[in-house]
């Protein structure tokens, strides 16, 4: 039995072959009628391939609508919660039949997204963790958020997305003081930054097991390399922030919710945690709290190690907001484009954009000095960058989704 069966009208299979050879090229099995077999009853087999596939997608076209066939495969997909419908491009919206205009229907030709949507309509079932609030590897399903979001509820919107964190809104002061040791100039002015809602923030950096399966169910061209440091669950290097911003869409896409990187004062305020030193965990960092280049400026009674490559995340202690990895280990990209000082920042945390390709990493890596992971420390690169010393951490909007 196939993964996907497509409904659709005979005039419009030279569109709907090349979608089911895009979807056979994703490691989908696709059953329609070009499978029927000589010898088989018509009907019959039509019937038990619409039962057993995870997922139906009908192709709404200005044939299909007419077509009793397609109209009753439509119902009894929908019925069983598993319909994925598109439509081709000279067919609008709100000639759909009814019931199906109130589902979000794509275009033909927006195949990446038609294949999201079938691997959420195959992982969210009736047997599946959503039900009882567990996924099952044990995580909690975004079950567990109701309509007000508690501090530190951690869940996760699929089985193969990142683990997120509840993080309050509130208020602190962005920046460093102007004595600080190892202050740079665009660390100021300082500045109070109010963010007005709680946010659902990656617990850990994305990790390669979380891009791979992206890497995977997207038919992805570029799989980033490791360096020799390690997939699974070390965090993944060597995307730029248009790979991080492609993953993010994904993402969205695919768990029908907002994700994005977090604004530069999401980072600042999620690192910080409630506190006002240059490190969430103190005024000096050891090694043996987080991954970064100890052998310079050694603190004492530390083992200062310079591990020279990522380590698996959660590894070390977590901050005062359950983040795991914040100081060092790898550079994240945030929305933000860079700006030479704080001069003219947003106070309510939203991202702040300018023209130009470069982008703001913060945390710093483990190929930097600790003056480097500072909690207010900032870092530039081009938007295309890819570096062994950089991955990214997503985040997700916790209001309700427009439309």
């Amino acid at each position: 039995m196939a993964d996907i069966f497509i409904s659709y009208s005979k005039p419009d299979r030279s569109q709907v072959q090349s979608l089911a050879d895009d979807l056979v090229r994703r490691g989908f099995s696709v059953w329609w009628d070009t499978s029927l077999l000589a010898g088989n009853t018509f009907r019959q087999e039509i019937d038990r391939e619409l039962r057993a596939a995870s997922c139906v997608v009908v192709v709404w076209s200005r044939h299909s609508m007419a077509s009793d066939w397609v109209i009753s495969e439509a119902e009894s997909a929908r019925q069983a919660g598993k319909l994925v419908p598109v439509r081709t491009e000279t067919l609008a919206p709100h000639l759909i039949p009814r019931p199906f205009t109130e589902f979000h229907t794509e275009l033909l030709t927006a195949k990446d997204r038609i294949a999201a949507a079938v691997v959420r309509i195959q992982t969210v079932t009736p047997e599946s963790g959503g039900a009882s609030g567990l996924w099952d590897d044990g995580t909690q399903s975004a079950d567990v958020i109701g309509e007000a979001p508690v501090f530190g509820t951690e869940f996760r919107d699929l089985p193969y997305a990142p683990i997120l964190t509840v993080v309050s809104s509130g208020g602190f002061r962005m920046g460093s003081p102007p004595r600080e040791p190892a202050r740079l100039s665009n660390e100021g002015p300082q500045h109070f930054v109010r963010l007005p809602a709680p946010l659902a923030v990656g617990k850990y950096p994305v990790t390669f097991a979380e891009w791979d399966r992206y890497c995977d169910l997207t038919a992805s061209t570029y799989r980033p390399p490791e360096g020799g440091f390690g997939r699974a669950d070390r965090p993944v290097i060597n995307v730029s922030w248009d790979d991080a911003h492609g993953y993010c869409d994904w993402l969205s896409a695919t768990c029908g919710q907002r994700y994005r990187l977090l604004t530069e004062a999401e980072w600042e305020f999620c690192c910080r945690a409630g506190t006002t030193t240059r490190f969430a965990f103190g005024n000096q960092l050891s090694t043996e709290e987080a991954n970064f280049n100890g052998s310079v400026h050694p603190v004492p009674g530390s083992a200062n190690t310079f591990r020279a490559r990522t380590t698996p995340v959660g590894l070390f202690q977590p901050n005062g907001f359950g983040l795991f990895d914040m100081h060092g280990n790898v550079c994240e990209w945030v929305q933000d484009s860079w700006h030479d000082d704080y001069l003219g920042a947003p106070e309510d945390g939203r991202a702040w954009l300018g023209p130009g390709a470069r982008r703001v990493l913060r945390g710093g890596s483990w190929y930097d000095y600790p003056q480097h992971v500072r909690s207010a420390r900032r870092a530039w690169a081009t938007q295309s960058e890819r570096a062994p010393n950089i991955g990214l951490r997503v985040c997700r909007e916790l209001d309700p989704p427009a439309g």
